[in-house]
């Protein structure tokens, strides 16, 4: 417990610097858009020069929220939104750092909210400038280095935070984050690095190729969101390859697009082609996981499955004297030699329930079986009765032979004698 408090006094001073660097943020120059009917101009002010000088331009996004750009355009208003999520962000920020500092078991949670927050609008709003000034013919590509080092700054700060909340499922969760990030980077460039032409062949095309344009950018920016909480989670790794593969179905939708409206871009393609490619890492990194999550999981239970022999009392071997004993109609005893040995083995490795046959097995007999026919690790065998530990399997001796063509791979020769000679004593 002192070990707990003593790490929320740390996310606390945490909290402290966040609050900081939030206020900082707010004096600090940023790239800010202005346009009006497709012209923009690239500026620079601080935030709360922005907070004041926004209510003067006269314009307004919607006729609602005051705006430096006209809703003529989609690019005016990504420039506003991603403006006011930026400022948004710090605010949020700000307010959850706060609270932080007073709050010690909240402390943890809310710091890395806060980080997630900023990494967020600055990441969001750094690639609204580039996407839009790369999109534009009339404005220089810009790069707005500022909100581009903050994103960069808190996403590595938000990945320490992540070690220490999620373990060693953090390293994973920011390799599939970081590709997320650069699939999304793909599409965008693919639309924006030549904007010239492709604004040219939509304004050729129908209204429904912009739409489709939108919907596919919408799509991949809903996927970097969704793979921003998967960084947050150790769980949800079962449903990822079917995100990853609907990756590639977005990104041979935009392949699509460049088809139907007959755009004449080598960029285009190639920032596609990447983002298919990473969505395709993507995919074997993560059945490569599952793999060997699985592996680990089926070792768990043999080795919970071989925990049930282990000695809690002694058995004691005595001779057979003839007659039928638990379904056994007929069984030699080759000598006592061999008896005491076979006692000693079984001393060694079973208890609790104790199995006629496994009995008779080696160490290396018992755990293949065990594999093959109790957890069937090599495959299901419906038509092979369930075979219980210590129970009557008469069911089961009767139908292994019957399907052994089907699974015959399956088994070893060593361990199959033992079976046959095992069911050659039962009625």
């Amino acid at each position: 417990m002192a070990n707990k408090a003593k790490k929320n006094v740390s996310y606390r001073l945490l909290a402290v610097l966040l609050v900081a660097a939030c206020v900082v943020l707010a004096v600090l120059p940023i790239k800010v858009l202005a346009g009006i009917q497709g012209y923009f101009f690239v500026g620079e002010l601080a935030l709360y020069e922005v907070a004041q000088d926004i209510f003067d331009t006269g314009m307004k996004l919607w006729g609602v929220l005051p705006s430096f750009c006209d809703d003529g355009t989609y690019l005016g208003v990504a420039a506003t939104l991603a403006l006011y999520v930026f400022a948004a962000t710090i605010v949020v920020a700000f307010v959850c750092a706060f609270i932080a500092i007073f709050t010690r078991k909240k402390a943890p949670a809310l710091v890395r909210f806060a980080t997630f927050v900023i990494t967020w609008g600055a990441a969001a709003y750094a690639l609204s400038v580039l996407c839009i000034t790369s999109y534009s013919s009339v404005v220089e590509l810009t790069f707005d280095w500022l909100t581009t080092g903050i994103a960069l700054g808190a996403a590595f700060f938000y990945f320490v935070l992540q070690i220490a909340h999620t373990g060693k499922a953090a390293w994973f969760n920011a390799i599939h984050f970081i590709l997320s990030l650069a699939y999304t980077a793909g599409l965008m460039l693919a639309f924006t690095y030549e904007g010239g032409k492709v604004s040219a062949a939509l304004g050729a095309s129908k209204n429904i190729w912009k739409i489709l344009v939108l919907v596919v950018v919408g799509l991949s920016l809903l996927n970097l969101g969704i793979a921003s909480c998967r960084a947050n989670s150790r769980k949800g790794l079962a449903g990822d390859p079917i995100r990853y593969i609907f990756q590639v179905i977005v990104a041979l939708g935009a392949i699509y697009i460049y088809h139907a409206i007959k755009l004449e871009s080598k960029p285009f393609l190639f920032f596609t082609i990447c983002a298919i490619g990473v969505s395709l890492l993507q995919i074997v990194i993560t059945l490569s996981q599952l793999g060997v999550r699985r592996k680990s999981a089926v070792k768990a239970a043999k080795k919970d499955a071989m925990n049930e022999f282990e000695l809690e009392e002694t058995i004691e071997a005595i001779p057979y004297e003839g007659g039928p004993v638990a379904g056994v109609e007929v069984a030699e005893l080759v000598n006592a030699d061999e008896a005491d040995a076979t006692a000693e083995e079984t001393e060694e490795d079973y208890s609790g329930k104790f199995d006629a046959f496994i009995g008779t097995l080696s160490k290396a007999e018992r755990e293949e079986f065990i594999d093959v026919y109790v957890l069937r690790t090599n495959g299901d065998m419906p038509e092979i009765p369930e075979y219980v530990v210590g129970g009557n399997n008469k069911a089961f001796f009767n139908k292994v032979f019957i399907y052994l063509g089907q699974y015959r791979e399956k088994v070893s020769s060593e361990l199959l004698g033992k079976i046959y000679d095992f069911s050659q004593k039962l009625s």
